[in-house]
This record gives C-alpha cells, structure tokens and sequence, in this order.
C-alpha cells in the first residue's frame, strides 16, 4: 500500500508506521484491511507510550480478530473526515452522518456505537441553584453544538473539550460543559474528579449512533466475514467492558499528540532526553 496525497501530520504517520508494520509480517500475508478512525479521546488516541488505542480501536480489534480480519489502524483529523478519506487509502471507518460528506453517507454500516451527548455542571457541584442561561459560562466544542443543547442563549465559549475547556471547567472559569459522555468524563478523570462527582453533575442531553461503514470497493472482500464476526461477537459485553476500562483512574494516563510520537518513532532518544 501506498501513502499518496498530503494531510496532516497525524493521519500520514499512522497510515505509514502501521502499513510497514503490516508489510513486515511476512510475504505472502494477507493484506491488512485499513481502518480509519477520527481521532478523539477515550474512542481513539495515542497512549503515554504512542499506541493507538481508545474504546473504539479496541472494540474494533476484537471484532476483527473475531473475523479473522488483519487490520491496520489510521487516525484521522475530527473536523476534516471528508478530506481525509479521500487523502488516504481506506476500507472501512467510522462515521458520523452529521460530520461526514456525501462519500461517507453512501457507505453501508455493519455495526455502530450509541454515542450520548451531556452537559456537566458546576452548580451541582458547588451546590447552588443554576443561574438563568444567559448568564450561564459554557464551554462546547463548536457554538451549534451547545445551541443544540439548550444553550444558544448563553455565554459560549467554544474549543477543544478534552484540553482547554476541561481544564478551564475544573478551575471554575466555566459552569457548563457541553460534550460526549466518554469523552467528558475522560477529560476530567485526568484531572482529578472523581467519577461519582461526574455523574452527579451530568445531565444527558440526546444520543446518536456513529457506525462502522465499508466502502464500497471492499465488500466483495471484507464484507461476508466482518458480518459473521460481527454476529459472533458479543458487542455489547466488550462495548461494555472497555467503557469500564477507559474510564477508570487506572486507565488515565496522559496521552499523546501525534507530532510528539512522531518525533519518538524517528528519534527514540527523545524519550529519555526530552
């Protein structure tokens, strides 16, 4: 397989470390089938130690093996799903409806996650009644997603929830915070609140499904076996399990931007001498 096209940093180093990876299993092995999943802590992300990993790429790695299906892991870019496809070579990704294009919609959906939206909010932490909306600080990651959740009419402060405005919610400099469940949760565990605390604040919001979807030009291929493993799979129990694991104190560790496992890739002794 080749990497063609340019894109970002991240999508291009998982795409090619994971294809000569692939490529070094032996001759004669089957090719791998190239998964492309947008890059969003806990679902997917790198690790302290730059493996890709989350509830989503472990889920899929059961599935697969399940199947009998060599993979190979791409991340990619969040906000540019469209673009990014049609940057890289790819079978299968995972897909949200509301976030992709048109190439994405025409894709068939072998299995999907119920993603929930929530808010979590101060006032129940600190005790006080919650203030009328317009005064209210939130953070969301774009300005339609907190006017979806209720709160157009409020103060919003827009960006990275997993980043700058989990830690601007523990400091106290926002009231609301707008979000994935998972991904809330996760951002704010690394931060030192307990997940009791959490699901004392958190108010559910609405739910969406985001699927697995193949392309076309890999059903003849993939399609017949990833549905009988997916039958034979109990998705729910492991959906369930890595829930569970992801987000506990134990699973928090500090995870990786795609430039910096770069750097450790082509210069290992940057670890140790940072």
């Amino acid at each position: 397989m080749r990497c063609r096209h340019r894109w970002t940093r991240g999508l291009l180093l998982g795409l090619c470390l994971s294809a000569s990876a692939a490529a070094q299993d032996g001759k004669g092995a089957e090719a791998a089938l190239r998964v492309a999943i947008p890059t969003l802590p806990p679902w997917s992300y790198y690790d302290a130690d730059c493996r890709h990993t989350g509830i989503a790429i472990e889920n899929l790695r059961r599935w697969a093996a399940r199947a009998g299906v060599p993979i190979v892991t791409v991340p990619m870019p969040l906000e540019s799903t469209e673009s990014a496809l049609q940057a890289a070579d790819i079978d299968l990704f995972l897909g949200d409806e509301r976030l992709n294009g048109p190439l994405s919609r025409s894709i068939a959906q072998p299995l999907g996650y119920v993603v929930e939206t929530v808010a979590i909010s101060a006032a129940v932490r600190e005790g006080r009644p919650p203030a009328p909306r317009r005064d209210l600080r939130v953070g969301a990651r774009t300005r339609g997603m907190a006017a979806a959740a209720g709160f157009g009419d409020a103060d919003i402060r827009e960006g990275e929830v997993s980043t700058t405005l989990a830690g601007a919610y523990v400091r106290g400099e926002l009231d609301v915070l707008v979000g994935g469940r998972e991904v809330l949760y996760f951002a704010l565990l690394r931060r030192g609140v307990p997940v009791t605390e959490l699901r004392e604040q958190t108010a559910l919001l609405g739910s969406r499904t985001v699927s697995y979807r193949l392309f076309p030009a890999a059903e003849a291929r993939w399609g017949e076996r990833l549905r009988a493993g997916a039958q034979a799979f109990d998705w729910k129990r492991s959906d369930a399990q890595l829930r569970q694991r992801f987000l506990s104190a134990d699973s928090v560790r500090g995870q990786r931007d795609a430039a910096s496992c770069e750097r450790d890739v082509r210069f290992p002794e940057a670890r140790s001498n940072p």
